[in-house]
């Protein structure tokens, strides 16, 4: 056994736990809103009960069936086929659907609302999704998502699926209890008001994962080149495509921005445009 790799393994698994709890950590909070006056909103448990279902109401041969902040369901329909965070199936059968209800977006805001019963609910209308397949709802379908908050209720109960009849685009509503619609901060109550996610846009969720991934394709190229060639401290045999990407990177995107601006000087003033291999070459 090479005890320079019996140490390393520690520091590995480490920096491994590290970046799977960053993108648990930024999937959650994706799930999470700060809703004015009526305080923070954490729905992530949800998440984790994956597909929720419940049967529609005057019409018992359709369900819904709900993932919690992800497109969770894969959705066939004859040929066609799409994913949503939510959607109409066979009550006998939840492989098949009927259509996509809603798919899941960051921009989707809750609002804060008192229902008729004086309970505090928060409420998410999302856009209209485009039929997956023609029959029925030619102008698409809409859902609306209610949650009532019931300290009582863990995860989750009482799960209610109805349609607005006659509605086109199809109008669809899911309401259900549960404790996670409490606010974990705030004033608990008040008249709602527009609110703002503390979750991350999806453009930052994709960069940060995107960062760990690389991270840790590093540190087990590293590794794995330390293992191989017996020389710890060396950095461009180890590192995996140093010579052949990593050391170009600063060369390329010094190329790039000269590049960009060069071509906005010659829209502006009218001269030519740059020559991208001329500057990699300088530079």
């Amino acid at each position: 056994e090479n005890p320079t790799v019996m140490s390393s393994l520690p520091h590995f698994g480490l920096l491994l736990f590290a970046a799977t709890s960053i993108i648990i950590s930024i999937v959650h909070s994706a799930c999470s809103w700060n809703i004015g006056d009526y305080g923070t909103v954490n729905l992530a448990p949800l998440q984790n009960e994956g597909q929720i279902v419940a049967i529609r109401d005057g019409n018992p041969g359709f369900s819904v069936v709900y993932t919690a902040c992800n497109e969770g369901y894969h959705c066939e329909v004859n040929e066609a086929s799409g994913t949503g965070m939510a959607a109409q199936v066979y009550t006998d059968d939840y492989d098949h659907c009927n259509g996509v209800i809603s798919k899941y977006d960051t921009q989707t805001r809750p609002r804060h609302e008192i229902n008729g019963n004086g309970e505090d609910q928060i409420v998410f209308d999302y856009p209209v999704v485009e039929n997956i397949y023609t029959a029925g709802c030619s102008q698409g379908r809409q859902g609306e998502f209610i949650f009532i908050c019931d300290e009582n209720a863990v995860p989750y109960e009482d799960v209610q699926f109805y349609q607005d009849g006659g509605s086109d685009p199809c109008y669809y509503h899911t309401t259900m209890r549960t404790k996670y619609a409490c606010a974990t901060g705030g004033g608990g109550g008040g008249d709602g008001g527009e609110s703002t996610t503390s979750g991350m846009s999806g453009g930052w969720v994709f960069i940060i994962i995107l960062i760990c991934l690389i991270s840790v394709y590093c540190i087990v190229g590293y590794i794995m080149g330390g293992v191989k060639s017996g020389d710890w401290g060396n950095i461009k045999k180890n590192l995996p495509q140093f010579m052949t990407f990593w050391i170009y990177v600063p060369k390329l995107t010094l190329a790039g921005c000269i590049t960009s601006w060069e071509w906005i000087r010659g829209k502006v003033g009218g001269s030519h445009d740059a020559d991208t291999g001329d500057i990699y070459e300088k530079y």
